[in-house]
């Protein structure tokens, strides 16, 4: 383990673009049927549906805590439906799972998706058993990453100081809270080559981190 880790206690993986490649073609499918699941639920065109889900992004960043507060939307069948997804893009990789594996401290998800479809990509990864807890967004009302809200309740949650956590991401922006709170931030799979203030880490994939981190003692 590389000694600027060795205060780290608790690692927080975000999961989607995080643990599998962004290069993948699966968010492109994902975002598509989010969006015409909801369009069907809420009765309007896809067009529509667009405008709609822009409003309710900038309104709550997601839109999952508008279709319920705003449009009364079933969540639970939306869930269900939605997040029904075809994962055959998503390769596992058994290099990840190795080093991830070896990773001393606790390993928890921590993700702005529901834990029907964190645990469903988790395992078809091959990695449901590396992980402890999974943190997610039905568990705060629908609150999300970069909301502080999210970062509070994982916290009180794990009983642990933010120094001791460290948090693996490909959202930029979704660091930010996390390092004003004392967090170790690393950024991963992210298409931007800007440096960050927040960012402490950043790698052009997990397995660049991976390799760095368990080639350097």
């Amino acid at each position: 383990m590389m000694k600027r880790f060795e205060h780290i206690d608790v690692w927080l993986f975000d999961l989607d673009n995080t643990l599998y490649s962004h290069t993948s073609g699966f968010m492109d499918i994902f975002v598509e049927q989010l969006r015409r699941v909801a369009a069907n639920h809420l009765g309007v065109s896809i067009e529509e549906m667009q405008r709609v889900r822009e409003t309710l992004i900038s309104r709550y960043g997601v839109p999952f805590k508008g279709y319920r507060q705003d449009y009364n939307m079933d969540m639970d069948k939306y869930i269900e439906e939605a997040f029904d997804l075809d994962l055959s893009l998503l390769e596992p990789c058994p290099k990840t799972r190795e080093i991830i594996q070896k990773i001393p401290g606790k390993k928890v998800i921590f993700s702005n998706s529901p834990a029907l479809h964190v645990h469903r990509v988790l395992k078809h990864l091959g990695l449901d058993d590396l992980f402890e807890e999974v943190f997610d967004v039905t568990q705060v009302d629908f609150e999300v990453k970069p909301g502080q809200i999210f970062y509070d309740y994982v916290l009180e949650k794990l009983q642990v100081p933010a120094e001791k956590c460290a948090m693996v991401e490909d959202s930029a922006k979704n660091l930010e809270p996390a390092r004003a709170m004392g967090m170790t931030t690393i950024l991963v799979n992210h298409t931007e080559e800007k440096q960050h203030p927040h960012v402490q880490y950043q790698y052009d994939t997990l397995l660049d981190w991976l390799d760095d981190l368990s080639l350097k003692k």
